[in-house]
């Protein structure tokens, strides 16, 4: 079981995607409401590009990132490091997003934690299915940069002690 880790250190980026660049200049994509206070983000997707591209968004925003290419990768990265939300990719080889979430809500260290579905299954009924199922929230592929900082945002403030 392999993962890696991002941090927060440093506002790398790539100069070619237009979607981090915006998330970096602020343009039309960073909420306002001040410091995520060094808030881990665990991004479970297997594709790359899609990968790549949500922990790009989320470091330039200044949240620290968790890799993991599927379900129970990302399982093995949460018994060494504590994420404050999840992210989560429904459709993932291994272990999907569905089975990730039933294992994650049977462990007491992760039953409360915000667990967010990311899928291009873009239904009402598919929205329904992951709610039901205990997903804190759905977010559709494709997505611009500022309705994934926005969804974050908002799910880690009613999280936030101060």
């Amino acid at each position: 079981m392999e993962h890696r880790e991002r941090s927060s250190r440093g506002p790398a980026h790539n100069p070619g995607n237009d979607q981090a660049q915006q998330a970096q200049t602020g343009k039309d994509t960073v909420p306002s409401g001040g410091s995520p206070r060094h808030r881990t983000i665990l991004v479970a997707e297997n594709e790359a590009t899609n990968r790549h591209l949500m922990e790009q968004i989320l470091r330039i925003a200044g949240y620290e990132t968790l890799s993991a290419t599927n379900g129970r990768e990302a399982l093995g990265v949460l018994e060494t490091r504590h994420a404050d939300l999840i992210l989560v990719d429904i459709s993932m080889p291994v272990l999907d997003g569905y089975a990730t979430l039933a294992l994650l809500r049977e462990q007491p260290a992760h039953a409360q934690t915000p667990v967010v579905a990311v899928t291009a299954h873009a239904t009402n009924e598919d929205r329904q299915r992951a709610l039901r199922s205990g997903f804190t929230e759905y977010l559709t592929k494709p997505f611009r940069p500022r309705d994934l900082l926005r969804l974050v945002e908002r799910l880690l403030a009613r999280d936030d002690p101060s």
